[in-house]
Protein backbone atom coordinates (compact mmCIF):
# COMPACT_ATOMS: atom_id res chain seq x y z
CA UNK A 1 0.00 0.00 0.00
CA UNK A 2 1.77 3.87 -0.95
CA UNK A 3 1.67 5.97 1.51
CA UNK A 4 1.30 9.94 1.45
CA UNK A 5 4.54 11.80 3.22
CA UNK A 6 2.35 12.90 5.90
CA UNK A 7 1.05 9.28 6.72
CA UNK A 8 4.58 8.21 6.39
CA UNK A 9 6.40 10.22 8.68
CA UNK A 10 2.92 10.31 10.99
CA UNK A 11 3.71 6.13 11.12
CA UNK A 12 7.58 7.29 11.93
CA UNK A 13 6.43 8.88 14.84
CA UNK A 14 7.50 12.44 13.54
CA UNK A 15 5.33 15.43 14.36
CA UNK A 16 5.44 18.28 12.05
CA UNK A 17 6.47 22.16 13.23
CA UNK A 18 6.89 24.84 11.25
CA UNK A 19 6.50 22.92 7.79
CA UNK A 20 9.38 20.45 9.12
CA UNK A 21 9.33 17.35 10.19
CA UNK A 22 10.52 16.04 13.40
CA UNK A 23 10.56 13.93 16.06
CA UNK A 24 8.66 15.02 19.27
CA UNK A 25 11.58 15.25 21.49
CA UNK A 26 13.40 17.59 19.25
CA UNK A 27 10.21 19.59 18.67
CA UNK A 28 9.78 20.14 22.10
CA UNK A 29 13.43 21.46 22.32
CA UNK A 30 12.80 23.99 19.97
CA UNK A 31 9.64 25.14 21.64
CA UNK A 32 11.81 25.45 24.91
CA UNK A 33 14.65 27.35 23.24
CA UNK A 34 11.70 29.57 22.12
CA UNK A 35 10.70 30.33 25.11
CA UNK A 36 13.89 31.11 26.95
CA UNK A 37 14.67 33.69 24.11
CA UNK A 38 11.27 35.38 24.57
CA UNK A 39 12.28 35.08 28.46
CA UNK A 40 15.86 36.84 27.96
CA UNK A 41 14.13 39.24 25.29
CA UNK A 42 11.63 40.54 27.94
CA UNK A 43 14.61 40.26 30.73
CA UNK A 44 16.77 42.44 28.63
CA UNK A 45 13.46 45.08 27.69
CA UNK A 46 12.93 44.83 31.83
CA UNK A 47 16.34 45.96 32.35
CA UNK A 48 16.39 48.87 29.95
CA UNK A 49 13.06 50.00 31.19
CA UNK A 50 14.97 50.13 34.89
CA UNK A 51 18.09 52.11 33.51
CA UNK A 52 15.68 54.57 32.02
CA UNK A 53 13.82 54.66 35.71
CA UNK A 54 17.06 55.57 37.31
CA UNK A 55 17.53 58.53 35.42
CA UNK A 56 14.22 59.46 37.55
CA UNK A 57 14.41 62.96 39.81
CA UNK A 58 12.22 61.01 41.83
CA UNK A 59 13.74 59.35 44.70
CA UNK A 60 11.38 56.32 45.21
CA UNK A 61 11.45 55.59 41.34
CA UNK A 62 15.36 55.56 41.77
CA UNK A 63 14.91 52.86 44.72
CA UNK A 64 12.46 51.06 43.04
CA UNK A 65 14.70 50.73 39.96
CA UNK A 66 17.65 50.09 41.91
CA UNK A 67 15.91 47.23 43.79
CA UNK A 68 14.17 45.69 40.56
CA UNK A 69 17.44 45.35 38.95
CA UNK A 70 18.97 43.51 42.10
CA UNK A 71 16.71 41.01 41.42
CA UNK A 72 17.10 39.88 38.36
CA UNK A 73 19.94 38.01 37.04
CA UNK A 74 23.75 39.38 36.11
CA UNK A 75 23.39 37.57 33.04
CA UNK A 76 20.38 39.01 31.67
CA UNK A 77 21.94 42.64 32.53
CA UNK A 78 25.48 42.21 31.15
CA UNK A 79 24.22 43.59 27.85
CA UNK A 80 22.41 46.47 28.69
CA UNK A 81 24.49 47.69 30.90
CA UNK A 82 27.57 47.55 28.38
CA UNK A 83 25.10 49.80 26.26
CA UNK A 84 24.34 52.20 29.10
CA UNK A 85 28.20 53.06 29.39
CA UNK A 86 28.18 56.10 27.64
CA UNK A 87 24.91 57.37 29.08
CA UNK A 88 24.36 60.79 29.64
CA UNK A 89 23.62 60.30 33.24
CA UNK A 90 26.53 60.67 35.59
CA UNK A 91 24.66 58.03 38.32
CA UNK A 92 23.87 55.85 35.96
CA UNK A 93 27.74 55.62 34.64
CA UNK A 94 28.72 55.29 38.15
CA UNK A 95 25.94 52.59 38.50
CA UNK A 96 26.84 50.67 35.40
CA UNK A 97 30.41 50.76 35.85
CA UNK A 98 30.72 49.41 39.37
CA UNK A 99 27.86 46.81 38.11
CA UNK A 100 30.13 45.48 35.02
CA UNK A 101 33.08 45.10 37.64
CA UNK A 102 31.11 43.02 40.16
CA UNK A 103 29.33 41.02 37.78
CA UNK A 104 33.47 40.64 35.97
CA UNK A 105 31.61 40.67 32.45
CA UNK A 106 34.73 40.75 30.19
CA UNK A 107 32.86 42.44 27.05
CA UNK A 108 32.96 45.29 29.22
CA UNK A 109 36.89 45.70 29.48
CA UNK A 110 37.34 47.46 26.80
CA UNK A 111 34.73 50.72 26.64
CA UNK A 112 35.57 50.70 30.07
CA UNK A 113 39.24 51.60 29.77
CA UNK A 114 38.12 54.14 26.95
CA UNK A 115 35.98 55.14 29.54
CA UNK A 116 38.97 55.29 32.20
CA UNK A 117 41.32 57.40 30.33
CA UNK A 118 37.89 59.97 28.64
CA UNK A 119 34.91 59.83 30.74
CA UNK A 120 33.84 63.72 30.70
CA UNK A 121 33.46 63.69 34.33
CA UNK A 122 37.07 62.99 35.36
CA UNK A 123 35.65 61.54 38.99
CA UNK A 124 34.34 58.32 37.18
CA UNK A 125 37.47 57.62 35.60
CA UNK A 126 38.80 56.01 38.70
CA UNK A 127 35.74 54.06 38.65
CA UNK A 128 35.57 52.84 35.68
CA UNK A 129 39.51 51.62 36.21
CA UNK A 130 38.53 50.11 39.20
CA UNK A 131 35.70 47.84 37.15
CA UNK A 132 38.32 47.19 34.58
CA UNK A 133 40.72 45.74 37.54
CA UNK A 134 37.89 43.81 39.40
CA UNK A 135 37.42 42.47 35.78
CA UNK A 136 40.90 41.32 35.88
CA UNK A 137 41.28 39.85 32.38
CA UNK A 138 45.10 38.41 32.21
CA UNK A 139 45.26 41.25 28.35
CA UNK A 140 43.96 43.74 30.27
CA UNK A 141 47.13 46.15 29.37
CA UNK A 142 46.88 45.47 25.74
CA UNK A 143 43.79 47.78 26.05
CA UNK A 144 45.67 50.51 26.83
CA UNK A 145 47.96 50.25 24.21
CA UNK A 146 45.84 52.29 21.41
CA UNK A 147 45.46 55.37 23.96
CA UNK A 148 49.58 55.62 23.73
CA UNK A 149 49.41 57.44 20.44
CA UNK A 150 47.15 59.89 21.57
CA UNK A 151 47.22 63.35 20.78
CA UNK A 152 45.93 64.58 24.33
CA UNK A 153 49.31 64.33 26.10
CA UNK A 154 46.94 64.36 29.63
CA UNK A 155 45.51 61.18 28.08
CA UNK A 156 48.63 59.49 27.04
CA UNK A 157 50.38 60.08 30.99
CA UNK A 158 46.75 58.73 32.18
CA UNK A 159 47.40 55.73 29.96
CA UNK A 160 50.83 55.13 31.13
CA UNK A 161 49.51 55.21 34.40
CA UNK A 162 47.09 52.74 34.32
CA UNK A 163 49.80 50.68 31.85
CA UNK A 164 51.80 51.15 34.88
CA UNK A 165 49.32 49.51 37.38
CA UNK A 166 48.04 47.17 35.06
CA UNK A 167 51.30 45.73 33.73
CA UNK A 168 51.28 43.00 36.51
CA UNK A 169 48.86 40.99 34.68
CA UNK A 170 51.09 40.04 31.73
CA UNK A 171 53.48 38.54 34.20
Amino acid sequence: KWLTEDEANTARGLVRHKGRWLSPEQRDLELALEEQKDLDLKLTQEVQQRLVQLRSTDEKKREDAFAALAKIEDKFKAKAFIGAIPSPSREIRKYVFQELGRMKVPEAVRPLVRRSLWDEDEALRPVAYAAVREIGLSDTAFFFLPFLGEESVSARIRAIDRLSKTWIYLV
